[in-house]
């Protein structure tokens, strides 16, 4: 077998000798003839490719990879790649990799060539059609249309390099719904090509889109049930001896074919949401992913096994997760506080705990933060979109101003009333037919009157005598506030 029909990207940076080390070049070249072999083994203990997976690896794989796709392009010789399938599969890696590393705009270059090459053009488009079995209109469907275009190149070697054998194809499950077709049915079937997943020749191919079809149709509650069996098939399908590595090797890049613990991954999601949560928890379990498993404990009410696990995972490695799920077990504030700190303040599910807990012990007066922070974010919020509301922070905002509440550093709401007084201000130029936050803004009015009028200079204090003057102010001001708020509401 010819290796550059299998990597066409590893070989051009292997043999064209673009800018690597002597050491570096060994490494791959050696990886890639050991994987050509069969030899995993080999591959995994190849000094190159361990050192790719260390903390203190010297190499950057970006910067690896950029320069030698660079050089590359760049290079005059690329005779040296004559089919026109080999440069096609280069340029569709190329663009994968470049996407990988969040270069969008080369990635983006870089398929488009790959699509120049491939003599195609594809366009999204519409066509009439039918979806259900007891439709009676035709109704418009979602169609990629596709066009071969004509091209200079050698297409019965392009042939050679897809075929791999229909009798080792994964199998594409039927649908079996009583009331979905299995395919859309056009009202024009001999202007449309359609491509049939029963009909594909190459087994990287064949995965990627089963995988890319069961993604789709987890949402949806006629498809989910093949989805979960199709995931099943597809796992099933790369634990088989046959096709041979070489087999599926072919566009294996250019396919971008996940891990097989990854299609696992995908399954167990698929049996969480669906309410299996002993079979999730098994695939969990196997692949060693604990924070998962631990949820599932949580669910299945193995709340001892729960915490057996998170404390052997916190003795080898401390993560904010696992103390926020110690926390969800032992109730006990400190570990989220934990979590909170070992995220360096980032950790927003430490901070919704730690108010859960509160609002359960019903210390619904408790902040864990500090009130001015709480203002700032509002107008963050507001600067994204300038009509956000959030009645029940202003409430308490609100209600903090007219106690003196203080937060978790000893601020008291007092000293920051005037930012609150701003921010009501900015509000309610931009929303001005709410009610509520027509409320919420005479009442810290009406606290800032109060203070004016009644507040001893010296003791910043309402005297005792006072109380009832202020009493029967505020029912006046308050009258005038349900008046207007009833004027609001029908002017609504």
């Amino acid at each position: 077998m010819d290796q550059r029909d299998i990597f066409p990207l590893e070989i051009a940076l292997v043999t064209q000798k673009i800018s690597f080390s002597h050491d570096i070049e060994c490494g791959v070249k050696s990886a890639v003839e050991s994987f050509c072999a069969g030899n995993y083994g080999a591959v995994l203990q190849e000094p190159f490719v361990c050192s790719l997976f260390t903390k203190d690896s010297q190499v950057d794989l970006e910067t690896m990879v950029q320069s030698s796709v660079s050089d590359y392009l760049n290079d005059k010789n690329q005779e040296e790649l004559p089919q026109r399938s080999v440069q096609l599969e280069f340029y569709i890696e190329a663009g994968l990799l470049s996407h990988s590393f969040y270069c969008y705009k080369e990635a983006h270059e870089l398929i488009n060539t790959a699509l120049k090459l491939s003599g195609l053009d594809i366009q999204l488009t519409g066509a009439l059609g039918k979806r259900t079995r007891f439709q009676q209109t035709d109704n418009a469907q979602l169609l990629l249309q596709v066009t071969r275009l004509p091209v200079e190149g050698d297409g019965c070697q392009d042939k050679q390099l897809v075929a791999s054998g229909n009798n080792l194809m994964p199998k594409a499950l039927n649908l079996d719904d009583d009331t979905v077709l299995e395919a859309i049915n056009f009202t024009d079937p001999d202007g449309q090509e359609v491509f049939v997943l029963n009909k594909m020749e190459n087994w990287s191919v064949a995965i990627a889109a089963l995988l890319l079809r069961s993604k789709l149709e987890k949402g949806s509650r006629r498809r989910v049930e093949r989805s979960m069996r199709q995931l099943e098939e597809l796992f099933n399908q790369t634990m088989r001896e046959e096709p041979s590595a070489g087999q599926r090797s072919r566009l294996f890049y250019a396919a971008k074919i996940p891990p097989v613990w990854e299609i696992q991954r995908q399954l167990a999601e698929l049996l969480l949401s669906l309410g299996a949560v002993g079979s999730a928890l098994e695939i969990y379990e196997q692949l060693e992913l604990w924070e998962d498993a631990i949820a599932c404990y949580q669910r299945l009410g193995k709340t001892e096994k729960a915490e057996t696990v998170i404390r052997e995972q916190l003795a080898v490695h401390e993560t904010p997760n696992l103390w926020c799920f110690l926390g969800d077990i032992t109730r006990n504030i400190e570990h989220y506080e934990k979590a909170w700190v070992l995220s360096k303040h980032r950790s927003a599910r430490a901070q919704r705990c730690m108010g859960y807990l509160y609002f359960a012990k019903e210390e619904v007066g408790t902040d864990c933060g500090e009130f001015s922070a709480v203002i700032r974010a509002y107008h963050r919020l507001m600067d994204l979109r300038d009509r956000w509301v959030d009645e029940q922070v202003l409430g308490v905002l609100v209600r903090g101003v007219r106690e003196n509440i203080a937060d978790a550093s000893g601020v008291r709401l007092s000293q920051v009333e005037q930012s609150l007084r701003e921010l009501f201000g900015r509000i309610t130029s931009k929303v001005t037919d709410n009610a509520e936050i027509w409320r919420l803004y005479a009442e810290l009015c009406i606290n800032d009157t109060e203070k004016q009028h009644h507040t001893d200079p010296v003791t910043k204090e309402i005297p005792s005598e006072d109380i009832r003057v202020v009493c029967s102010q505020l029912e006046d001001k308050m009258a005038v506030v349900v008046e207007r708020l009833d004027t609001l509401k029908q002017g609504s």
